[in-house]
């Protein structure tokens, strides 16, 4: 099994939107508005009151099954934090534009392996880009971990 995960959080460029009340409106309608053929377990209530109010991290799951898609939904929403998952809607130009501009590929896991991306030509240039700290934090939750040059 191997997916691929981004991570990002809502940065002060998304925020111009709060001012506006119908610009809110038409975002969280593009984010959260119905497709009975996209799996979504956010609530719409909940997130529209956090969405423009408070700093929202994002995980992307890239390639994952449905058996685990609901798994990890289900631990994650052991935690208060949690407001839920939304499937990319490729056709949708909101999930699009957020899933491609904003997510920034991280690491991916693959057979019980979690490997962290990094670029090897800037570490060849002398900086320090690979993440070791995210790499113990794994480390001690049981993964093994390695490195892997994203090449770009």
């Amino acid at each position: 099994m191997t997916f691929t995960s981004k991570f990002s959080s809502v940065t002060s460029s998304q925020y111009r939107y709060m001012a506006n009340e119908t610009a809110r409106d038409a975002v969280l309608q593009a984010l959260l508005g119905y497709n009975p053929r996209k799996w979504r377990t956010v609530d719409h209530e909940e997130f529209a009151s956090v969405l423009f109010s408070a700093r929202i991290y994002v995980l992307a799951i890239v390639w994952a099954s449905n058996k685990l898609q609901d798994y990890l939904d289900g631990r994650l929403r052991r935690n208060s934090a949690y407001l839920g998952a939304i499937e990319i809607d490729a056709a949708n130009r909101v999930h699009w534009a957020l899933y491609k501009q904003s997510l920034i590929p991280r690491y991916r896991y693959a057979n019980g392996e979690i490997r962290i991306f990094y670029r090897k030509f800037e570490e060849l240039a002398g900086a320090d880009v690979r993440d070791t700290g995210t790499a113990a934090d794994f480390v001690r939750a049981g993964f093994r971990v390695t490195f892997e040059d994203t090449g770009g």
